[in-house]
């Protein structure tokens, strides 16, 4: 499985999402440590040999190799860093009012 995910990365894909019945504890086990998170519970969602079962919404998502632990934008000093959406480099801007320096 690691394999297919990192080709899907390398492919370009920024998120992979799946979905896991709730009583499947193997599976869910399983892609938490490939590093799924659970995003959330569909309730009564599907239907086996007439009982109904919830099914957990997972994802994993392709994190910045340059600022894994960064949110998504950070103010700091007048200006504001930004990660790449595809990862491949920081970007950052200059606040409006903030000197540039230049």
């Amino acid at each position: 499985m690691r394999r297919t995910i990192d080709a899907a990365f390398a492919f370009g894909l920024t998120r992979i999402e799946l979905t896991v019945r709730e009583g499947n504890l193997n599976a869910i086990a399983l892609y938490k440590s490939l590093g799924f998170e659970v995003e959330g519970m569909h309730r009564r969602a599907v239907r086996i040999e007439g009982e109904y079962e919830n099914l957990y919404s997972m994802a994993l998502l392709r994190v910045c190799p340059l600022f894994p632990t960064l949110p998504r934008s950070r103010r700091r000093k007048g200006r504001e860093r930004y990660e790449c959406a595809t990862c491949r480099r920081s970007q950052r801007r200059v606040s409006s009012g903030a000197s540039s320096g230049t």
